[in-house]
């Protein structure tokens, strides 16, 4: 004789959000996190959004799993429900459930000294922007240092006399050849300012 089956508890919208930033306290003590429910919209959602701290595969590793399904992008974009998840209760019982939430909005932001923290070195391949990790480089050098585009071909000439720059430079180069982009780093003795300059940039 089989036991009977567990009746599947629903979840509501209010109620996930609230687990979400439950989660996201728990696992990511000292960051903070923006949970609101997304409103305007027939979807049920939730947008989180925080700056610099864990990354978003990380963020998503932990409440990721709070949504009924998902909407199938390279068919007929038809929503799928995914089988119910389990949940631990208040009481410790181990219940399966359904979170009446149809997707999760990731915004992870990046503050200019946390985009130098990274590595001290620019990072063309993942975020943040270069423009970002550059601005970071102007907070660093509190001013001492000047930026110029060119327009038609993207090209960066970064230019600082900070006593800082000729150290990072050379570490930006090392890192921006590695991944296949051109640069060079020069000083003018006469202006006593240290040169990056930046080719082919994405």
């Amino acid at each position: 004789m089989q036991p009977p089956a567990t009746s599947v508890q629903r979840i509501s919208q209010a109620e996930t959000t609230k687990l979400i930033r439950a989660a996201l306290k728990r696992h990511f003590p000292g960051v903070k996190f923006s949970v609101k429910q997304a409103t305007g919209s027939m979807v049920s959602a939730v947008d989180i959004a925080w700056t610099d701290g864990p990354s978003t595969g990380q963020v998503k590793a932990q409440v990721g799993h709070m949504v009924a399904g998902a909407f199938d992008t390279n068919g007929d974009d038809c929503y799928t429900n995914k089988a119910p998840q389990p949940h631990v209760t208040g009481q410790g019982e181990l219940v399966p459930v359904r979170y009446e939430l149809d997707s999760i909005d990731y915004q992870r932001r990046f503050s200019g000294p946390y985009c130098f923290a990274i590595g001290q070195s620019l990072d063309l391949t993942t975020a943040p922007t270069l423009a970002q990790q550059l601005d970071s480089l102007l907070q660093r050098y509190q001013g001492e240092a000047t930026i110029k585009t060119h327009e038609a071909t993207g090209n960066v000439l970064f230019s600082s006399g900070h006593h800082l720059a000729q150290h990072d430079f050379r570490s930006c180069q090392r890192a921006l050849e590695a991944q296949g982009y051109g640069a060079e780093v020069d000083y003018d003795a006469q202006e006593n300012r240290h040169f990056l300059a930046i080719y082919s940039v994405a």
